[in-house]
Order: C-alpha cells, then structure tokens, then sequence
C-alpha cells in the first residue's frame, strides 16, 4: 500500500470522525457539559462538510497532486480539534487521542519536518484553550498540569512515529528494490523464453501446463494459442501426454519423441523441480537435427585441431628419416646399421600415430547398452586382461549397473588399467580397480602406486600427443576420454598422495 491510499485511508477516517463525534454530540442530552455547545455542534457539521469534500476531491485528484494536500487535511483537523476542545471542555480526553493520531498519521505521511510543524501546532492547540480559560475561569488551573503531560507525550509519540516511519520507508525501498529487481527478471526471462530456440515446458503434479514458449509450441506442433494457463495437457496435445506417462514410469530423463501433428524430431529431456509445496516437472525440447548439426560442427572442430596435432607430430620423425636418409648413402657400414635402425624406430612411431588416429576414427558412433557391473567384470577380467589379472584387485559394490557402448567402456578400461599396471612401482600391492556408487553416480576408480603426475603436467594430461613416456604415442588418454564424452561420462584425473588415480564417473540414470 503507497502513501496515497494510506492518505485516502486517513481522509475516509475523518469523515467517520465527524459523524461519530456529531452523533455523540445528539446523544448527550444534558449539553451543560459544553461551554458553548452550539458553537461545537457547527463545528462539528462545518468538518463533516469539509472532511467529505476534502475525500471527494482527495479521490478524484491525481496520486502525486492528492499526496500535497495532505498536509492541508491535517492542519484542518488540528484547527478543528482545537475549537472543539476550546468549545467544548478541555478535559475531554477523546479529542486529545485525535491529536495522538493527527501526530502519528503526519509522521507517515509528510516529511519529518512537515510533521515536527504539526506537532507543535497540536502542542499550542492544546495549550492555548487552557491558557484562555485560566485567564477567565481560575478554577480550572488544576487541569493545566495534566495537559502539559499531554505536550510532553505529544513530542514522545512524534519521535516514536517518527521511528516507526523510518522503518517502513526502509521497508518500502527493499520492497520496491526487490520488486524493481523481480520484474527486471521476469522481463529478462521473458525475452529468453520468447527467443529461445530451445522449447520450454512447465508442467505441475496433474500434467497441467504452467508455462510454454514459443520454441515449444513449433517444436511440438502446438497451433492453439495458450493465452491462459494452466490447462490441461491432454486436451492441448494427447499423443504427448500418453508419451509422457509411458517414459516416466521407466525413470527416463531423456527420450526422442517425434508428434504426427509436427515436422520436427524432437529429444525431450526432463527435469524436477522441487518447489516448497510441489513438485513441477520441466521439459527442455531440442531439434534433433540442430543438435547433430551442433555435434557436427564440434566434430569438424576437433578434427582441425587433430589435423594440426598430427602434422605436427609426424614432422619431428619425418625430419628424422629424411635426415637419416640423406646421410645413409655416405656413411660407413657400422653407422648405416644405425641409421636404419633410427629409421625403422621413426617409422615406427609415425605408424603407432596412424593406428591411433585410425582408431578413433572407427568409433564414429555410440551404441549404448544397460550393462550389469559386475557381469560385465567378471568377463572382461577374463577375456581382456588374463595375462596380468593376477596384478589387479577388483572391489566392486553389488549391483550396479549403467549405460554405456560396451566395446568402448572395455577400450577405455584396458588402456587405462594396463597403464596402471605398466606403471606399477610396488612388489606387495596390487593395481586396485574400484566400482562404486555416490552421489546417483557410477565411479570406477583406476589406482596404483606408481610415481604421481606432477602439477605441471596434470593441465596436459587429455591433450593429443601429449605423453611422459618417450616412446608413448599420448593419444591413449585423449582417446579414453573422447570414448567416455561420447557415451555422457567424464574421465578425470584425480591427485593421490602417493601413485595415481583415474576415475571414470556416469550417471546412473544416463542414456542416449
């Protein structure tokens, strides 16, 4: 509520003042308890009549021209108040309680100053009717000392409004912050939803709609316009709404969905979102054919940047060889035998880089299964790693299980476990390889004993052709991780206080 409908408030108070006032006034039928009291029945119509007009034009004005007059409302009552003491008789403890609240209502609505000046017009108004009647009537001298308490707490209450003023225009300006900031958002959210190429839908606990944007709509092929929401998705679109409660009963978070009333192939993913009574669900809707652009354009990406990587490191064996070549014809028998022998070793390093390369080529795309963890150990255990399973200690929890492209999960862990165990610096420990569950996600954590990475090196450790070895090719990391992003897991190095860890972290819930 803003100061001018608290000022039309107190204006629609005055009007109840007089008329309770005019109607004690008639019920008194002894008026010998009124100095005068026909003078104070007009004044009392005089500021029924005035308080009405006041409220009259106080309501027709506008807020910023209404809000200065009201400072001539509350000097009017001061006056009125102060002829009806005057008229009346001094000691009527109901007209002072009007001036408490004159006092209280100027610290609200006027400036601190505006309501000092009130203040001590209510403090002469009460004074002077008394200095008036002293002046005439010596008996009522006893009543003046009450009155100057009356003063006193007059000053009181206007610090105390004053006090109390302040706290709510603190307040009112956090208030109109705030609201500034939250409109500011929603009109920010706004244009972003209305933007968007990404479709956005809200839906509550019923399947009811809450919100929609027009991404949305050209995505599902939604041709009603949703000016009021919520409303019920089943009538909106029915083959989504059966869609919906048939994939959520799996506990999918992500699925394609293609509507016959649309052109387009949709991937739907869905998201809770825990408000403080319910929960809603949101659905983010992606054109398929824009995210495989978008993977294409990394893929052309990342293949320039391989591009560059492999010529650069085919140069350095390159040179190697031509120079080697050039210096074969002249030289000596023992040095040809090294030279050859220096060629053959930079051929074959310039074949490992092809083979390796070839290799991630061939992984063009995923094919993710549901894959029971420790099924899936037991056998590769023994179909892949059978010459050193004897170095390795498998601890896995019971149960588990993700989605994964099988023959890529077994690529990624026989590099990095055979690493580990090429690694592997300690006679009386073995190569630990641990799958376990946190956080809803599945961790296999590679560990041995061997020397820790140094903190230089940690920062190039998934770049291509980036090794420690001198005869490693460094592909072999970069390629586990690019297997792992393509099947939505992460492979991260993790520092240890002594040898070293790789840890590969899926979802649970993951699926393409």
């Amino acid at each position: 509520m803003n100061r001018y409908h608290l000022g039309l408030g107190y204006a629609s108070y005055r009007c109840l003042i007089a008329i309770v006032l005019l109607i004690i006034f008639m019920m008194i039928e002894i008026k010998i308890v009124y100095l005068y009291p026909t003078f104070y029945a007009i004044t009392l119509i005089i500021y029924l009549a005035i308080s009405s007009l006041q409220l009259l034009i106080y309501s027709l004005l506008q807020h910023d021209i209404a809000l200065k007059q009201t400072n001539i409302l509350l000097m009017i009552d001061v006056v009125i108040y102060s002829v009806l003491i005057l008229t009346g008789h001094g000691s009527e403890l109901h007209l002072h309680w009007l001036f408490i609240i004159v006092i209280f209502a100027a610290s609200i609505l006027l400036t601190a100053r505006m309501a000092f000046i009130m203040t001590l017009m209510a403090v002469i108004s009460l004074i002077y009717p008394h200095v008036i009647y002293h002046f005439f009537h010596f008996s009522l001298l006893n009543h003046f000392a009450q009155h100057l308490l009356l003063c006193v707490l007059f000053l009181c209450i206007y610090i105390f409004a004053q006090m109390i003023a302040k706290y709510f225009q603190s307040l009112e300006y956090c208030y109109m912050r705030q609201a500034f900031t939250l409109e500011r958002l929603q009109g920010i959210n706004h244009v972003v939803l209305e933007q968007s190429e990404t479709g956005y839908l809200v839906l509550d606990e019923h399947q009811h709609i809450i919100l929609i944007n027009p991404a949305s709509q050209l995505l599902l092929g939604i041709q009603v316009n949703l000016t009021t929401t919520p409303c019920a998705l089943k009538s909106i679109h029915p083959e989504l709404f059966k869609f919906l409660q048939r994939y959520t009963q799996k506990e999918l978070t992500k699925m394609p969905f293609k509507s016959a009333i649309s052109e387009y192939s949709t991937l739907i993913t869905i998201q809770k979102l825990n408000m403080t009574n319910h929960i809603l669900s949101l659905l983010v809707i992606q054109d398929i054919k824009t995210i495989h652009q978008h993977v294409q354009q990394l893929k052309l990406a990342a293949l320039g940047q391989l591009a560059a990587s492999i010529a650069h490191e085919i140069r350095n064996p390159l040179s190697a060889i031509i120079q080697a070549n050039q210096l074969f014809l002249g030289s000596a028998a023992a040095t040809q035998i090294q030279l050859n022998m220096m060629i053959k070793k930079q051929a074959e390093r310039i074949n490992r880089i092809i083979e390796d390369t070839l290799a991630m080529a061939k992984n063009k795309s995923t094919s993710p299964v549901h894959l029971a963890l420790d099924h899936f150990f037991k056998h590769f255990m023994r179909e892949d790693l059978f010459d050193i399973h004897d170095q390795i200690e498998v601890e896995i929890q019971s149960q588990l299980s993700l989605y994964f492209d099988e023959m890529q999960l077994r690529q990624v862990l026989i590099n990095l476990i055979r690493n580990a165990v090429r690694h592997h610096h300690s006679q009386h420990e073995l190569v630990k390889v641990k799958i376990y569950q946190q956080d809803r996600c599945i961790r296999i954590d590679i560990q041995n004993c061997g020397q820790p990475i140094s903190g230089a090196h940690i920062k190039q450790l998934f770049q291509p052709f980036f090794s420690t070895e001198i005869n490693g090719t460094g592909l072999g990391l970069y390629l586990s991780m690019r297997l792992c992003e393509a099947n939505q897991a992460q492979l991260n190095y993790i520092p240890q206080p002594s040898g070293t860890c790789f840890r590969i972290e899926c979802s649970t819930l993951n699926i393409t």
